[in-house]
């Protein structure tokens, strides 16, 4: 499991801490600290390598440097903004390893966020979507190590998604959507603390060029 953090949202970062290092199913947890300190608090799991960067080097390149130490069949990519209970997990590897068309797994989403003691039911169904390059769902993939391809260093701050799940597309996999479970995600909230709009735009032009002239 992978996590850039600016530690915009400690509250949520370290409950999914504190949720998913308690699962089985979870290895390592490498948090890439963007904003030059490590993440302290009560329990920490054994699990969790932290890597403190004296700048941000952003989202892509620290999901680069995450899956460079990768040691599992399975990868996670989650945000520190994300709220999520550990039976999800469950429900997503079940997911990946039983259909072999399936290159990553995401989550349906609520954007508002409840209560961390709030009941998430078991996974028992998901559903295809068919990909288009205007909505990915970024702030949880879970997918196959061995499908991984590194980000474009011009991707320094967004649009990562979009290439991953673009180009496991490509590769003729699907896209697994669960839509019978719910993780939380205070959707952007590094972005809007940043004021990152204009340079979100500039990355989106990049984007779409360099998809273009592949």
């Amino acid at each position: 499991m992978i996590i850039p953090t600016m530690a915009k949202k400690p509250d949520y970062l370290t409950y999914t801490l504190r949720q998913l290092s308690a699962n089985p199913l979870i290895g390592d947890i490498v948090l890439i600290c963007n904003h030059g300190e490590p993440i302290v608090f009560d329990g920490m799991s054994d699990k969790i390598r932290q890597l403190v960067q004296t700048e941000n080097i952003g989202v892509n390149p620290a999901w680069n440097l995450g899956m460079t130490l990768c040691r599992s069949p399975y990868y996670l990519l989650l945000n520190d903004d994300v709220l999520c209970q550990s039976s999800i997990i469950d429900s997503c590897y079940n997911v990946l390893r039983s259909d072999n068309s399936v290159g990553q797994v995401v989550v349906e989403t609520l954007q508002a966020i409840p209560s961390p003691n709030a009941p998430i039911a078991p996974v028992d169904m998901y559903i295809y979507y068919q990909f288009y390059r205007y909505r990915p769902y970024g702030w949880f993939m879970l997918g196959k190590s061995k499908d991984w391809r590194a980000i474009p260093e011009t991707m320094k701050i967004f649009f990562g998604d979009y290439y991953i799940q673009h180009g496991l597309v490509q590769q003729g996999y699907n896209i697994a959507k669960l839509v019978s479970a719910t993780i939380s995600h205070d959707t952007s909230s590094t972005v809007r603390a940043l004021q990152l709009n204009t340079t979100l735009q500039k990355q989106q032009e990049r984007y779409f060029y360099e998809q273009a002239v592949a």
